[in-house]
């Protein structure tokens, strides 16, 4: 908490980004606070809360931006604070679970969490509404459900209790940061698998850096398509992985259960390669000219990978 107030304080520099996968703009600032700013004027912070956005059982610091302009994330790791600036589309309808809805359109909204992986984020789906023609589909972790299923979900995230924000002041940020009180209604990992969790998630950055490399930095098909496989195959192989060492810690009733799961997940994985292939009249990815859906593809794959780190680690993250 000391941390943390040095920063909103002004006291002390930290560095800051706005760094993601899906951001062809990477800026980065090392600095104080108040000169963060928002295109050529200041950045303005009325308000703030204190949430565990992540599920490991340390608070984030998140400033409200003036005028839905977004949000600053203040992220502890390592005795050092990191910032993160993401839209308001991106992080709104903030709840105390660290849970928010994210929008690209009318119809196209999710609810999900945020992890953080190297020195950047990641927005977890939960649920999702896809718009389309000529009905709108939905999910659960990618998997297809009902409008009906999809509702009750998200009047569940509707009745979860939302963040308390603070106004950003010296008396205030004494007041609450100092208070070493402030909990989480997530249930903390212990410290020794909460660091190795958050170690195992840092060990995915390369394939966050693919993916940002396709916005970024590719000129041409061809890398395009070579990087899209080599996300693909590397989201494959980290799932992959982390699925035989939840089978090894596992016997029973809880291994049927996850091998169940697991075969569920991969049967719709399937049909939605298959029914994309069958609309391009193509036998396989490699056929195509444009192979840039292998990001798509890598996404569900990146997802269920961050689902089975948090069961391996029996971490509460979607409960």
């Amino acid at each position: 908490m000391q941390t943390f107030k040095a920063v909103l304080l002004n006291e002390t520099t930290f560095f800051c980004t706005d760094k993601s996968p899906y951001n062809n703009s990477d800026h980065q600032w090392n600095g104080y606070l108040n000169e963060l700013t928002y295109d050529t004027n200041p950045m303005i912070t009325p308000q703030f809360a204190v949430v565990d956005l992540d599920g490991d059982g340390v608070s984030e610091i998140v400033l409200a931006i003036e005028n839905y302009n977004g949000f600053v994330i203040l992220r502890y790791k390592e005795s050092k604070v990191y910032g993160f600036i993401v839209s308001y589309r991106t992080m709104y309808n903030l709840k105390m679970d660290g849970s928010f809805m994210a929008s690209n359109g009318a119809s196209d909204y999710s609810v999900g969490k945020m992890l953080f992986i190297g020195d950047t984020f990641f927005e977890d789906d939960k649920i999702k509404s896809v718009g389309g023609v000529p009905t709108d589909s939905y999910f659960i972790h990618d998997m297809p459900i009902d409008k009906d299923t999809f509702d009750k979900r998200l009047v569940s995230f509707d009745d979860l209790p939302g963040v308390e924000w603070h106004d950003y002041s010296k008396e205030v940020i004494n007041q609450w940061l100092l208070d070493s009180s402030v909990s989480s209604e997530v249930p903390a990992l212990p410290k020794i698998a909460a660091a190795d969790r958050q170690n195992y998630l840092d060990s995915l950055a390369y394939l966050m850096d693919l993916r940002a490399y396709y916005n970024i930095s590719l000129k041409n098909q061809e890398e395009i398509n070579s990087n899209a496989r080599n996300y693909f195959k590397g989201c494959n192989d980290e799932m992959n992985k982390i699925y035989q060492l939840c089978l090894e810690n596992l016997s029973g009733d809880e291994l049927d259960a996850l091998s169940t799961e697991q075969q569920r997940w991969q049967e719709n994985f399937n049909q939605r390669l298959s029914g994309f292939l069958n609309e391009h009249h193509v036998n396989s990815m490699e056929d195509l000219v444009d192979q840039s859906w292998y990001y798509e593809l890598g996404d569900m794959m990146f997802k269920q990978t961050f689902y089975l780190i948090n069961f391996y680690y029996d971490n509460h993250f979607y409960d």
